[in-house]
């Protein structure tokens, strides 16, 4: 039987110095996860706008429009496991709640009928989105160098998307 007064450290226990932790204090941490969940809040919206767009232009024999919004998704769902993947490696949870998808979101409704005025919405949409991060990058005031590299990275896709959406609007004004 074990004498209950010793201390015996884990296995994995060592003397040796130990590498800086990878995420801030607690009071550094919980903005850092409030910024990381209003980006997965924006992203998860933009999810929901691609999709629907999606299927708008398969609904109205688009094909070539429909490709673009199907592949603009895609990438926004690893956007979307990046993020989460960061938020949960930070110790935090994700939110995933409806509240939260209204509370951020960054355009006007899906109510919207044609295709061309979802795809007017959805550049308004990335404009304000690529706004946003603007925003929770400044906001991270180069303290948190693994979550700026997570959202210059979402933030250069949204940049290429936007640019994308701007050459697919045109054929749609036919």
């Amino acid at each position: 039987m074990s004498n209950p007064s010793k201390v015996v450290p884990p296995a994995n226990f060592s003397n040796e110095p130990q590498a800086p932790a990878l995420h801030p204090p607690a009071q550094h941490q919980e903005l850092e996860l409030r910024i990381l969940n209003t980006a997965l809040g924006m992203e998860l919206a933009a999810l929901g706008r691609y999709k629907a767009c999606y299927f708008l232009a398969l609904n109205l024999n688009r094909p070539d429009a429909a490709e673009h919004f199907i592949e603009h998704a895609e990438d926004i769902e690893d956007d979307i496991d990046q993020l989460v993947e960061h938020i949960l490696i930070g110790g935090g949870i994700a939110e995933f709640s409806a509240e939260t998808l209204l509370k951020n979101r960054a355009s006007d409704s899906l109510a919207h009928q044609r295709l061309r005025e979802l795809t007017r919405g959805d550049l308004r949409f990335e404009r304000d989105e690529l706004k946003h991060y603007y925003e929770l990058l400044s906001a991270l005031e180069n303290r948190y160098p693994e979550t700026e590299r997570v959202l210059k990275e979402i933030q250069s896709k949204k940049e290429q998307r936007l640019n994308a959406l701007e050459h697919t609007i045109s054929p749609l004004e036919d």
